[in-house]
């Protein structure tokens, strides 16, 4: 899915006429606001959510991303347009896992060896909800990494694998998840064709990446 963040200046005293006050602390309603400077003289705003596919590798677009954030960000923050100035929208796609009743969860888990017997490991899927889940499933993250060991994982975020970490998340299974099938499961696919899929993507497997890696490295 695409999304676009606009980052926008702080007006000062001749812009605005008046002394005005800057977002200090990172606001989450749906969408974010999140100062990229102490002071709040500088704020990323996002994100949309744009699925159609001849949109998807498109450049960012000021103009469009202003008419789809601008009345969401003045509902959470009101008086937001009066004081910030748009300077330019930036875009990306990102991995958003299936929505269920308690929202999109984020994903981390292993997947995995390199052709070396590395582990390797994700963490994906955070969305907006990054602001909220990055540190934690980071630090847990870590952890199980070190450890080698996914059982450290919650089991809802740790669901490529069959969800085998365990369960100190919320219970976060949807109503096709009761017997803990894991979405990879449910499609019909194995873990062994992964890289299958993403050749038929044009994406490289795991093992050419990091084959490539080290001849550039060398």
């Amino acid at each position: 899915c695409k999304g676009q963040n606009i980052e926008y200046r702080l007006l000062d005293g001749k812009d605005a006429g008046q002394e005005r006050k800057g977002v200090k602390y990172p606001v989450i309603s749906g969408r974010y606001l999140v100062p990229t400077t102490s002071g709040g003289e500088r704020v990323i705003a996002g994100a949309t959510f744009e699925s159609e596919e001849e949109a998807m590798w498109t450049k960012g677009d000021l103009s469009h991303a202003l008419s789809v954030l601008s009345p969401i960000i003045e509902s959470i923050h009101p008086r937001f347009n009066e004081s910030y100035a748009p300077l330019e929208s930036t875009a990306g796609v990102r991995a958003l896992p299936n929505r269920t009743a308690e929202g999109s969860i984020p994903i981390c888990d292993r997947i995995g060896t390199l052709s070396n017997g590395t582990p390797f490991w994700v963490l994906t899927g955070l969305g907006s909800r990054g602001l909220l889940y990055h540190a934690y499933l980071s630090r847990l993250l870590a952890s199980a990494i070190l450890d080698n060991n996914a059982s450290k994982l919650p089991s809802a975020v740790a669901r490529l694998n069959g969800g085998n970490g365990r369960g100190d998340l919320a219970n976060t299974k949807g109503p096709d998840e009761k017997r803990g099938k894991s979405p990879m499961e449910k499609s019909g696919k194995s873990r062994s064709n992964i890289s299958d899929l993403l050749r038929s993507r044009n994406i490289d497997s795991v093992d050419n990446t990091h084959e490539r890696y080290e001849k550039n490295a060398d």
